[in-house]
């Protein structure tokens, strides 16, 4: 944030950057790779801020963490999930548990302001399986797990739609399984509109 007297007043300057938070339960143990996917993210064009949680943060905390300073204009989720189910904080499986992703109203900016949800499946109406595997390219990941399944009213599909109506902004999750490390969405995905977009005007002036 940068202010600047421009006559006679104060024009305060917000800075727009993309967010990127990380599960690190995503990784299991394995926290240089953690690390190391976090350094891949900080590279990426544009300002970015890239931040790691675990189990102890909730969602209160996340959100604040990511306006702090900043507007945004991409937030980016990166855990894991299935059909409904979010391991972010404590575990999102529920509209009610979304409510804190309001702290996030008009804080989004840009041409194409959203919140991604680089997670497996959250949006099927079905769970998936990948038989065991921890491990998969991008060529054989439809081979390797079950797709998932989309449906209309949904479990999956309230989920993120609930995050898109408390966060203001236009929600993306996919239906089948994701490579976290791989840019983008594996397979098909759904977008939520949200009930009411909240995003920031600018400039400010005090």
């Amino acid at each position: 944030m940068v202010t600047e007297r421009v006559g006679g007043q104060y024009q305060v300057e917000i800075i727009m950057r993309n967010v990127h938070v990380i599960d690190q339960r995503l990784f299991g143990n394995d926290r240089t790779a953690c690390d190391s996917f976090c350094r891949t993210l900080e590279r990426l064009p544009g300002t970015n801020l890239v931040f790691q949680v675990n189990a102890g943060w909730s969602v209160h905390r996340i959100c604040d963490r990511a306006r702090r300073g900043s507007v945004i204009g991409v937030l980016r989720i990166y855990c894991h999930g299935n059909a409904g189910w979010m391991q972010l904080a404590g575990g999102l499986s529920q509209p009610m548990q979304t409510r804190d992703f309001q702290l996030l109203r008009g804080y989004w900016a840009g041409g194409h302001p959203r919140l991604e949800i680089q997670a497996c499946a959250v949006a099927s109406s079905a769970p998936i399986d990948c038989h065991g595997r921890t491990r998969a390219t991008v060529q054989d990941l439809p081979q390797v797990c079950t797709p998932g399944v989309s449906a209309p009213n949904s479990a999956g599909q309230r989920l993120v739609q609930s995050i898109a109506d408390n966060a203001g902004v236009m929600t993306v999750a996919a239906l089948n399984a994701q490579l976290p490390t791989v840019q983008g969405y594996e397979g098909p995905v759904i977008y939520c509109r949200p009930a009411r977009y909240y995003l920031f005007h600018s400039p400010l002036t005090i």
